[in-house]
């Protein structure tokens, strides 16, 4: 039981409940497996979890004319149990809102007993039965959608912030939950040409990446990132070229954003990050603090 798992890509219609639309429910031995979803589930803002033994299901036509299903995850208030031991969730903290701890709502509705749903119609997801405000919600890259967890107020939550723990208690009824401030490190992988950042023990992002080419190579170790960043960074090296959401690792070594960012070793030495996709460069941009532990290794160190 609980929102954990995985969720992979089926033709529609899915494994869940569909009113109004041919039934496919998942058998009753399959309820403990992967929850099994239309590909356009993916990114529905909830994240790309749930196994919480049935996700319900109905068709509505959506803005642009199209058959879409809204889908609910989490436990009617007649099957939610109490809290049986302490729940710890990992926060996401962003460089740009210093002081702001996020938490997963899919997380917070698990631990707290609440219902949580994605309206494809509406584009917007709810929390026991009430919309999530774009205006307070920010995304991970993998499109699961974030609160502060002082917004969980407006849901009837207590929180309250604990210096000695790092962390946030959140109440609701006889439900407890620790949203905790965990720290950040980058792993840059010159052999897979992959890059994965971490927050406590949450990995936050797992994006490709372009490091240098030979005669160009970006050199390994620990590094940390900073001091220097910028939106824009126009390179002193290379014909002015553009760097955007730049991040220096050490020197003339940058993590910054590019147009091109191919499965294999390309650049000048800097580590590309693709602009497209989610726009993951932005989206580390944001996210990683100066002093940030980075890591280049031909593994994962």
């Amino acid at each position: 039981m609980g929102l954990r798992g995985r969720v992979w890509a089926a033709p529609f219609p899915a494994l869940c409940t569909v009113s109004g639309s041919k039934q496919d429910t998942a058998p009753e031995p399959a309820r403990r497996l992967p929850v099994y979803l239309a590909a356009r589930f993916r990114n529905n803002r909830l994240g790309k979890t749930g196994t919480n033994g049935k996700a319900r299901g109905s068709v509505k036509t959506s803005r642009r004319g199209l058959l879409a299903c809204v889908l609910a995850v989490g436990l009617s208030a007649q099957q939610r149990p109490a809290s049986a031991q302490e729940v710890t969730i990992d926060g996401v903290s962003f460089a740009d809102r210093p002081g702001v701890l996020f938490v997963p709502i899919r997380d917070a509705a698990e631990a707290l007993g609440w219902s949580v749903r994605w309206d494809a119609q509406e584009e917007r997801a709810y929390l026991e039965g009430k919309p999530v405000p774009d205006t307070e919600s920010r995304q991970l890259p993998d499109s699961s959608t974030l609160l502060p967890i002082r917004a969980l107020e407006g849901w009837g939550a207590e929180v309250r912030w604990h210096a000695d723990r790092n962390a946030a208690r959140l109440r609701y009824q006889d439900r407890e939950a620790w949203v905790r401030y965990g720290e950040k490190r980058v792993a840059i992988n010159r052999a897979t040409q992959r890059m994965r950042a971490w927050q406590g023990d949450r990995l936050v992002l797992d994006t490709r990446v372009s490091t240098g080419r030979r005669g160009h190579g970006t050199p390994t170790g620990r590094f940390t990132a900073g001091p220097y960043r910028a939106r824009m960074h126009y390179s002193s090296l290379y014909d002015n070229a553009p760097m955007p959401w730049s991040i220096q690792v050490s020197g003339n070594i940058f993590i910054h954003g590019f147009h091109s960012v191919p499965p294999r070793a390309a650049s000048h030495g800097c580590i590309r990050v693709p602009l497209y996709g989610g726009n993951p460069a932005r989206w580390l941009y944001r996210w990683m603090d100066n002093g940030t532990p980075i890591v280049i290794a031909d593994g994962w160190a």
